[in-house]
Parts: structure tokens; C-alpha cells; sequence
């Protein structure tokens, strides 16, 4: 049985709550158009339409567009990126070299603290 993909997996690695929650939709939706996305994530058309068009230009998701019959805009049908595990793959793999500099901040100013306190000890001493 294959694991869903929620957007409390996809939000820690860096989506926005909105893109994690549509992103896993579609993830596990296939195709669908927008107003299915709002409707089935629960989001308000601006909040879908701000996370798929960050999804889209990320890579992570595509469109096509088919005419509507008659007059009237065309309608976009969406859908993963068919490279989604090497992208989220990719995502990964950067949050956990940013992670790793935060961690390597912290244990700097970690240092600096220790030391500073270290300093202030030996200053009391002495007085």
C-alpha cells in the first residue's frame, strides 16, 4: 500500500501551507481543475490560485489549458510534475543543508555565550 503524501510531510520541508495542502491533492488526485482544488482543500480561489501558481513555477505542478465550449476562458486542468519524487527529493536535500548551517550557527553562538559567561565568571573571581 503506497504512503500518502499530507501536508504535514510536505510542510516541513518548506511549502507554505496552502502549496502543501493543494500539492498533496494533487499528488494524490492525479488531474483535476482548480475549482475541485478549492473545494477539496477547502481554500478560497485566490489562496488555490496564489499555491498553484507557486507550485507551477517551482516545477512541482503543470497545467494544460482546454477551451471551453463557446465563449469564456479557458479552463486549466492540473496536475504533478511527472519528476515529483526527484523534485521533492531535490527539496529535501536543500532544506536539510539549510537546517544543517542553522545548526551550525547555533552551536557558534552556542560558543560565543559559553564563553562570554566563562569570562563574566573569572571577572567575579577576581573582584
Amino acid at each position: 500500500m503506497a504512503t500518502l503524501i499530507t501536508p504535514k510531510i510536505l510542510e516541513p520541508i518548506g511549502f507554505k501551507k496552502h502549496e502543501a495542502v493543494v500539492l498533496s491533492y494533487l499528488i494524490n488526485m492525479k488531474k483535476t481543475i482548480s475549482r475541485d482544488i478549492e473545494h477539496a482543500c477547502n481554500l478560497r480561489q485566490p489562496e488555490a490560485c496564489l499555491a498553484l501558481r507557486s507550485l507551477t513555477e517551482d516545477g512541482f505542478v503543470k497545467y494544460i489549458e482546454k477551451k471551453s465550449p463557446g465563449k469564456g476562458r479557458p479552463v486549466h486542468i492540473y496536475s504533478v510534475n511527472g519528476k515529483i519524487l526527484d523534485l521533492l527529493d531535490l527539496k529535501l536535500g536543500q532544506k536539510q543543508k539549510e537546517l544543517s548551517s542553522d545548526i551550525k550557527k547555533l552551536d557558534e553562538i552556542s560558543r560565543i555565550i559559553k564563553r562570554r559567561q566563562k569570562e563574566q565568571s573569572q571577572k567575579k573571581m577576581n573582584a
